[in-house]
């Protein structure tokens, strides 16, 4: 059995190197250019060894036997091929790692996924409007939590001020007691001294 590219209902757009895909369910996948090429070739003729042929000739580099393998995979778990291909038993455990697999077109770390899928915020909405109240209510969160630091640091800092205005006013209370306490004892050792004089002079 050759892959089929399952292109009904599908609509696409470039991102940049990549090729989003989304499907009739308004599930979006974002294709590595060898993803891409993967399924722009499978037309349902082209053998394993076809299609990575045909797909490096389009992304300008080689592309392997595991690499077409693992686009396949994922291309059959997103919906976009008609069938699943599976690799001959014992040559390509599901989900393999990628090679690196790219030239001109940036370069695909090894083990990078092919896809990055995210569904419609609704049916017919748009991805990047769904990017962009994510990033709204991010910002809002933001702007919230900030305001509650502030708030709570406001609070810590009357009572720290109340503390200190606290302590202030008992040490001039203890001064205060003290002063009276040595005014007392002036006091004392003043007429204690008067009597001894009086005592003498008798």
């Amino acid at each position: 059995m050759h892959a089929r590219a399952r292109t009904d209902g599908v609509s696409t757009r470039p991102d940049g190197a990549f090729l989003v895909v989304r499907t009739p369910q308004g599930v979006e996948h974002r294709l590595t250019p060898v993803a891409a090429a993967v399924w722009a070739v499978a037309d349902g003729t082209r053998s394993v060894d076809e299609l990575a042929r045909a797909a490096g000739e389009r992304v300008g580099c080689r592309v392997d036997r595991e690499t077409v393998f693992t686009a396949l995979d994922g291309l059959a778990d997103a919906g976009l091929l008609a069938a699943r291909i599976a690799p001959p038993a014992g040559e390509l455990p599901r989900r393999a790692l990628l090679r690196s697999a790219a030239a001109g077109l940036g370069a695909i770390a090894a083990g990078a996924a092919f896809f990055a899928s995210a569904r419609a915020a609704s049916a017919g909405g748009d991805s990047e409007q769904s990017t962009k109240e994510r990033k709204e209510k991010q910002e809002l969160e933001h702007a919230k939590d900030k305001e509650q630091r502030a708030k709570e640091h406001a609070e810590q800092q009357a009572k720290e001020d109340d503390s200190k205005e606290q302590r202030e006013k008992d040490r001039a209370e203890q001064h205060a007691k003290e002063d009276q306490e040595k005014l007392v004892r002036e006091k004392q050792r003043a007429e204690e001294r008067a009597k001894e004089e009086v005592v003498k002079g008798g």
